[in-house]
């Protein structure tokens, strides 16, 4: 069980979130925040996705945006359930 928000944001606020918590410059296609859980409470986070950002992607990957954007729905909830990428 899991409580997760899923936030469409323009590619500037993207690039702000990117900044401010990762300090990373400009924008990116996803950002996922996982929320601390107490014992026995449901998992938690924020997906913060810019579809401006998707989009591009989507056009360099060769599929239609609305895949792109379901991709990147199921990669935020993978983070919330704790799963990350591969060092």
């Amino acid at each position: 069980l899991a409580e997760v928000s899923i936030t469409f944001v323009t590619r500037d606020a993207m690039a702000a979130l990117n900044w401010r918590h990762l300090q990373h410059r400009g924008p990116t296609y996803i950002i996922t925040f996982e929320l601390p859980a107490a014992p026995g409470a449901p998992l938690g986070g924020d997906v913060y996705i810019s579809p401006e950002v998707a989009r591009e992607h989507a056009r360099e990957q060769g599929i239609t945006p609305r895949e792109e954007l379901a991709r990147l729905v199921v990669h935020g909830m993978l983070h919330v359930l704790g799963h990350v990428h591969p060092e």
